[in-house]
């Protein structure tokens, strides 16, 4: 049976993404998305804040792609564990929404808002953090307006394809800090106000990424729905 063009373009934006994280020469070239993948994660942590009753101080964005968003009040355990499952769902909803070129701009399009409204309110300090979050915003909107139905699906896919492996690879790192050292991390911030080891938190979260991603992939791959449409 033949494939749909979205199913042949999520297939495309599966082995892009493999390749970009298996051959160390291309991962460089994915080092934009890392701080794409760092903006979301951020910007996550400060929406669980707003609506668990804290007070988000600012957002910074480093050059090596790691983050930091210092919160007043909320829930400790919901702002934890908003960063890595934030980013996933995101990354998992846009890959399931992906599946029409209508459907792909109006991601692209979520997801630059997500980030002006970001960067107007929260992100501050680090030039880096201010200008990947500006470039973001621009590249964004000028990618859901410009491309052609093919190239937009495409994209919008192995964003989505992206952020969500960017996310499960975050969660790997943040396993071997918590195997390896007392570092700090979101998974160690949990071990103390829980008790529970931050192991488990680690591997707990890693797994719910691949639950958002795997949902995302079986959704975009099914026979089209209204969401889909004739793209």
């Amino acid at each position: 049976m033949a494939l749909r063009r979205d199913q042949k373009s999520l297939l495309v934006a599966g082995v892009l993404s493999v390749l970009f994280w298996t051959i160390q020469p291309l991962r460089l070239l994915i080092l934009p998305l890392v701080y794409l993948n760092t903006h979301i994660h951020e910007l996550c942590h400060a929406l669980a804040a707003w609506a668990t009753g804290g007070q988000v101080e600012y957002i910074k964005v480093f050059a090596n792609g790691s983050g930091v968003t210092p919160v007043l009040g909320g829930s400790l355990i919901a702002l934890a564990s908003a960063g890595y499952v934030g980013s996933a769902a995101v990354g998992g909803a846009i890959v399931a929404l992906s599946g029409s070129a209508k459907w792909a701009r109006i991601c692209l399009m979520a997801l630059c808002a997500l980030l002006g409204f970001s960067v107007l309110l929260f992100v501050r300090g680090d030039s880096i953090g201010v200008f990947t979050g500006i470039g973001w915003c621009a590249l964004l909107g000028f990618l859901a307006f410009k491309l052609p139905q093919n190239s937009v699906i495409l994209t919008s896919q192995i964003l989505g394809v992206q952020l969500g492996l960017t996310s499960v690879q975050s969660v790997l790192t943040l396993v071997k800090v918590a195997v390896a050292t007392e570092s700090h991390s979101d998974a160690l911030l949990m071990q103390n106000a829980t008790g529970v080891p931050d192991i488990v938190w680690a591997v707990l979260w890693m797994a719910v990424g691949f639950v958002c991603v795997g949902f995302g992939v079986w959704w975009a791959w099914r026979s089209p729905s209204k969401v889909h449409g004739a793209a």
